[in-house]
């Protein structure tokens, strides 16, 4: 529960919601590197699809977006149908969307519903 009270909203890219929350650690055109943190569910779906849709739309084309769910500690159905779409946008855009690192929540849901082939789940 700690690193949901540890955000730096010092850079002005951090979603803060309650339960969740969403920040950017790294951004270049070329490469943009964010960390969710906390329930990814109905209630934060919503606020992570708009983070997602803007940092997808702010790199270029053949860029790469890498997504760390390390802190991520219940991903619900709503939190999946986002990452799935965040992952079909990218690919529309020619832009990697990485996985790295995933939480135990989060492996085990991917497993359960057969959709870890979607994501490319290695960080370069």
């Amino acid at each position: 529960m700690d690193d949901l009270r540890r955000p730096d909203l010092t850079g002005g890219r951090t979603v803060v919601v309650p339960g969740a929350w969403f920040d950017v650690v790294e951004h270049e055109p070329s490469r943009c590197q964010v960390v969710i943190a906390g329930e990814i569910d109905i209630a934060t779906a919503s606020a992570l699809r708009g983070f997602l849709r803007t940092r997808l739309h702010e790199v270029t084309e053949g860029a790469e977006v890498v997504v760390d769910l390390a802190r991520v500690h219940l991903l619900a159905a709503a939190g999946l149908r986002v990452l799935l779409g965040a992952a079909a946008v990218a690919r529309t855009r020619q832009v990697a969307f990485r996985l790295h690192p995933l939480s135990p929540a989060v492996g085990t849901i991917l497993d359960l519903t057969g959709t870890r082939d979607e994501f490319d789940l290695d960080a370069r």
